[in-house]
């Protein structure tokens, strides 16, 4: 058997007023408890000390204060990074050793041949192919194999990422020595001379041009990137980067070095072509 509900007889005005007195005491408690809140964070703003009140007052001035700034950065140390840029079937676009030395204010970049033989857990083969079976460690430890350097860090992004990446900068200015062929260029058409490349050209130039190439054009995006207008995006350009990419670069390395970083930057540190990687010229330097 089914049970009857409770009829309810009220009259519609009776519930209406009953809902109206339901909203002005909830309303009430809601400012009661809000008023209670803010005095409470009021007394702690003044350590639960009125006599604060005053001595707060007496400390207001119309004056403009100044700022107590930090000694200068002590430009110093030296660090080398590779850089791996790679498409979507894991094969090396382009490579480079970028050498820094905050002392002297220069980086250095160097393009990285993938065809370079290196041994990584017993096994000598290309950075490409170590780079394909095992990723970015494997063609690190393999460059080093072969190259004797001892590199810092290292970052490994896919070629839509570097993409989006360089989008970022504008004026990215490369100085094209000889005329491109769109057939061996992956369609890209340049004239020989000073060209503005936007970020997909800069992509396709950077993968199909010659290793000497690569290591110029690179510089070049580099200087657009370490432009004294970025200087108030660094830590959005980090973790686009740290987000984007496989890297070992962590956030303590970029606070430690971001105002050495600012300082490279506003001194107009210089960022040098070094050409194709060369064991005898890096072993001399």
């Amino acid at each position: 058997m089914n049970k009857n509900r409770k009829l309810d007889f009220s009259s519609k005005d009776k519930k209406d007023s009953k809902r109206f007195k339901s909203f002005v005491i909830s309303f009430a408690a809601f400012v009661v408890i809000l008023g209670g809140i803010s005095l409470l964070m009021f007394m702690k703003s003044i350590d639960f000390n009125f006599g604060n009140l005053v001595s707060s007052s007496d400390d207001l001035t119309t004056e403009p204060q100044t700022e107590s700034t930090t000694s200068p950065v002590v430009m110093e140390g030296q660090s080398e990074i590779v850089l791996i840029c790679y498409d979507t079937e894991n094969n090396v676009s382009f490579s480079f050793l970028i050498s820094t030395d905050i002392k002297k204010k220069t980086i250095t970049v160097n393009s990285i041949q993938n065809d370079f033989t290196g041994s990584y857990n017993g096994i000598t083969a290309t950075l490409s192919e170590h780079f394909k079976k095992s990723g970015a460690g494997a063609f690190v430890k393999a460059f080093e194999s072969y190259s004797g350097v001892k590199t810092d860090r290292y970052i490994s992004i896919g070629e839509l990422r570097f993409k989006s990446f360089a989008s970022k900068f504008k004026d990215i200015v490369v100085d094209v020595p000889t005329s491109t062929d769109p057939k061996t260029m992956g369609g890209l058409s340049l004239n020989a001379g000073t060209q503005s490349l936007s970020a997909d050209m800069l992509l396709k130039y950077l993968k199909y041009c010659g290793y000497s190439e690569k290591s110029s054009a690179f510089s070049s995006f580099l200087k657009a990137a370490f432009n004294a207008s970025h200087i108030g995006a660094m830590d959005n350009l980090f973790e686009y980067i740290v987000n984007n990419s496989q890297t070992d670069i962590s956030i303590i390395d970029y606070t430690g070095e971001k105002d050495k970083i600012a300082e490279f930057i506003n001194t107009q540190g210089e960022i040098n072509d070094g050409g194709v990687y060369s064991k005898e010229e890096k072993n001399n330097a």
